[in-house]
């Protein structure tokens, strides 16, 4: 039984306070993949990607739908469509 999570994360904590207070005008973004298999042995591995600030700048959520990743975030107008690799689950 495996199950899987995304995660939108602030690779930058100083970039993101910065950018959530005005003084800068983009902070980049991280997507963790992390799968879990409770089949016996419990284990985590995740897979991290990271997007630039061009891209959606300080994401707070993931959606996967298909082979896409949806990025949202609290403090910028638009939301973001990326394809995964080949190799994300």
């Amino acid at each position: 039984d495996t199950h899987y999570l995304w995660v939108a994360l602030h690779p930058n904590l100083i970039k993101f306070a910065s950018y959530r207070a005005g003084w800068t005008k983009q902070a980049p973004s991280r997507i963790a993949h992390i799968q879990i298999n409770h089949g016996g042995d419990e284990y985590l591995q995740h897979i991290v990607y990271d997007v630039p600030a061009s891209v959606i700048s300080g994401a707070t959520v993931a959606l996967k739908a298909g082979d896409h990743i949806w990025l949202g975030a609290a403090y910028d107008t638009a939301i973001a469509r990326c394809t995964l690799p080949e190799i994300a689950p």
